[in-house]
């Protein structure tokens, strides 16, 4: 019966230790996982603001080194951290060279390879295991964006129509140059009608092709010609809208660049109006305005109304304004930064 007892008392034991040890791990593997995915968003943060390979994997490490995993700080060695591009159609990664990346996996490792050795258990040892091996992987990635910018053309635009376009253009470029499959762009440009000059259009494939939409670009050259006379933002909105009609899985974000503000004052709300209905269907508007031409200018009543402008940023946009017609580029650069990043995996 003793016998029988004592065999009875191990299995206990040896169970519960098994149990303690199991959740042990579990722990551990959450604290890894914490780990890993602040690691790998800090990695995307570095990349999406242009810094170096090194400074994206210091800052990897240096944020996973401030989360802990059985009481000890999370270290990750280099060939940790791996820059590539993620597929959301297919849920893949594939490694890439930096200047590629569009995307950041971490594996954060307890094991006897890793900085921080093997995870060390408790009891486990009367089955003959002291430690155990632990990974936790995050990936992080910039979604794929369909882009449309909204250009105004009103003649008060026309003397910095060029430095505009300009604008524009580095804009496209810096998205080519970010190389995140999937990103299109569109053009729409406005006056006191809205004109759909190129539809959703892949960076990837035919960059040139948007580039040269941009170009072709022209801004009234007299308030006389026919659609000159006034700034009518709602109909931009709108066009810009209707073509993110064939988005699917994408950031939409639009775009919008004006001197100006809605003018006469009735098309005020219209542009309201626009902005609500494209928030509707998860538009992000951005909004740069160039404030050289000054309420009552030399074009009339109408001018730039930046806080009017600001107040038609709609989901994660933001408002930006110059008086600096050369600044317009680096304005449009910072949109950029401003699109989230997310963990995917």
């Amino acid at each position: 019966m003793l016998a029988w007892l004592g065999i009875l008392l191990f299995v206990v034991f040896g169970m519960s230790a098994l149990a303690i040890d199991l959740s042990y791990l579990a722990v551990t593997k959450g604290e890894l996982q914490n780990a890993a995915d602040a690691a790998a968003l800090a990695a995307i943060s570095a990349l999406k603001g242009g810094q170096s390979r090194k400074e994206a994997i210091d800052a990897a490490q240096a944020v996973a080194a401030k989360n802990a995993a059985t009481g000890q700080s999370v270290q990750l060695a280099a060939n940790d951290i791996t820059f590539g591009s993620y597929d959301a159609d297919s849920d893949s990664f594939e490694k890439e060279n930096f200047n590629n990346a569009s995307a950041v996996r971490v594996n954060a490792r307890r094991a006897a390879d890793a900085p921080g050795g093997p995870v060390g258990l408790f009891f486990a040892g009367i089955w003959g295991q002291t430690s155990a091996d632990l990974e936790a992987e995050a990936i992080a990635a910039m979604r794929k964006r369909d882009i449309v910018i909204v250009q105004d053309i009103t003649f008060s635009f026309l003397e910095e129509i060029e430095d505009a376009k300009v604008a524009d253009a580095a804009l496209v470029n810096q998205i080519a140059k970010q190389a995140l499959a999937g990103d299109r762009v569109g053009i729409v440009t406005f006056n006191e009608a809205a004109t759909k000059d190129l539809a959703l259009t892949s960076i990837s494939d035919e960059k040139q092709t948007v580039l040269n939409a941009v170009k072709k670009i022209k801004a009234c050259p007299n308030s006389s010609q026919k659609n000159c006379a006034g700034t009518h933002i709602a109909p931009g909105l709108q066009s810009a809208t209707s073509i993110f009609s064939t988005s699917t899985n994408a950031e939409k974000v639009l775009v919008l660049v004006s001197d100006g503000m809605p003018y006469p004052s009735n098309r005020r709300p219209l542009a309201i109006s626009a902005a609500d209905a494209a928030d509707e269907n998860n538009v992000n508007i951005f909004v740069v305005t160039l404030t050289q031409e000054k309420k009552g200018g030399s074009y009339g009543s109408g001018g730039a109304d930046a806080e009017f402008n600001a107040g038609l940023v709609r989901g994660y946009g933001k408002a930006y304004e110059t008086a600096n017609a050369k600044e317009l580029d680096d304005l449009l650069l910072k949109i950029l930064q401003e699109m989230p990043i997310r963990l995917v995996q």
